[in-house]
């Protein structure tokens, strides 16, 4: 949290900016206990994705089996695509 950092100056504009980024994201995000930045791509405004079809996870080699079952019995995941660089 940018709250928890000592020493940064900030104006009120960037900490408005931050508080509705931080909002933003936990209303998209998708909870899960380890796999960090999970959304539906379709979440986003104006996105052409077809809602539940499309998920964008950072790190799901990360995943807890919590997070495994909810991907695969609750979310109904079928494809595991890494666009991550080697």
């Amino acid at each position: 949290n940018i709250e928890d950092v000592p020493d940064i100056e900030m104006t009120q504009e960037e900490l408005d900016f931050l508080t509705k980024t931080k909002t933003i994201c936990e209303e998209r995000n998708i909870k899960f206990d380890e796999i960090k930045n999970a959304r539906d791509i379709a979440s986003v405004n104006h996105s052409p994705a077809i809602g539940g079809r499309v998920l964008r996870l950072g790190r799901p080699s990360d995943a807890s089996e919590s997070d495994i079952s909810i991907l695969l019995n609750d979310l109904k995941l079928k494809t595991l695509v890494d666009l991550r660089s080697p």
